[in-house]
């Protein structure tokens, strides 16, 4: 559980980079696959996601109401993007342990 919530204290940055990863996602990541499995990282991230699809259905009912929710929206799309992309990188830079 611990480990879930460091992930998504990673991909809720107020920082907003849409060719890619920031380098304030990649840098924490890579300091969790020093201390956890690529397996157990990848299972954390994938919990969130219910989560944050949720949240961007709730984001997206309200952001005509003002600037702030739009900006909301936005927000939780950039959560869902960097998960994605996040698992990409896991994949492709973690060693998978049985």
């Amino acid at each position: 559980m611990q480990l879930r919530i460091e992930i998504d204290q990673i991909l809720s940055i107020h920082l907003w980079k849409f060719d890619g990863l920031p380098d304030e996602v990649i840098d924490p990541l890579n300091n969790l696959l020093k201390l956890h499995s690529s397996d157990a990282i990848l299972e954390a991230i994938q919990s969130l996601l219910p989560t944050y699809i949720a949240e961007e259905k709730i984001a997206r009912e309200c952001r005509g109401n003002s600037g702030y929710a739009g900006e909301l929206h936005t927000a939780t799309e950039m959560k869902i993007k960097y998960l994605h992309e996040s698992i990409e990188y896991i994949q492709n830079n973690g060693l998978t342990q049985a």
